[in-house]
């Protein structure tokens, strides 16, 4: 399973640090060198967004497993803004 953790450290400090979005992605393909995967993602509440927590799940097909890793975060991360952008729910 990759762990994908966006934070924000306030000036840099990491003491004070919080999470403003997190994911999980599962392998559904046994490791096959073009595999799909279940991600989960949650986007925690923002007072500058003015959006609510938000959690979803969705798949990411035919991912060649062997580029880079950040293949892989840049499809889950627009996969999650697609899904948890308003403008794109109100499309929908």
């Amino acid at each position: 399973m990759l762990v994908i953790r966006v934070e924000l450290w306030p000036g840099g400090d990491k003491a004070r640090a919080r999470t403003l979005a997190e994911a999980s992605v599962t392998d559904m393909s046994g490791l096959s060198d073009v595999s799909d995967y279940h991600a989960m993602a949650l986007e925690h509440g923002s007072d500058v967004t003015g959006l609510p927590d938000q959690a979803g799940g969705f798949m990411i097909a035919q991912h060649p497993r062997r580029s880079s890793v950040w293949l892989l975060v840049a499809k889950v991360a627009l996969r999650a803004a697609m899904r948890f952008t308003p403008e794109r729910r109100a499309a929908r």
